[in-house]
């Protein structure tokens, strides 16, 4: 089985409803050692969950504070610079070369698409 992001919120999923199962049917206190060790396992995976959903490539995707959202309805993973943390923010709340990076994230590499959608989102391009 081949572990892409899907499998992985699918394993994610299945450690919750194996707390949520063990804590039911035999009153798991907060120390027992199945409930580490699922807790365990569930934070190994989101956190790789976490890596796939925010970098295309190499870096995460960043967001930029300043910029103005105008709701696309895309959503994705980004750091926002002040906490450090992945927020869900829309696409046209990204840096410019985090939007491009995202768009690249597929396989594509087409600038005249890029430069368009940039264009679309208000961002200034370079001719």
């Amino acid at each position: 089985m081949e572990l892409n992001l899907t499998n992985l919120k699918d394993l994610a999923y299945i450690c919750e409803i194996a707390l949520i199962y063990y804590e039911r049917s035999y009153g798991l206190p907060k120390e027992d050692a199945w409930r580490e060790r699922i807790t365990r396992y569930r934070t190994l995976i989101q956190a790789e969950i976490d890596r796939l959903e925010t970098s295309p490539g190499e870096q995460p995707l960043q967001i930029d504070p300043e910029r103005v959202s105008c709701e696309t309805g895309i959503y994705v993973r980004a750091v926002y610079p002040a906490d450090g943390k992945i927020h869900s923010v829309d696409i046209s709340e990204l840096t410019k070369e985090s939007l491009f990076a995202w768009l690249r994230s597929g396989g594509g590499n087409n600038p005249w698409a890029e430069k368009l959608v940039a264009l679309l989102l208000g961002y200034e391009v370079d001719d």
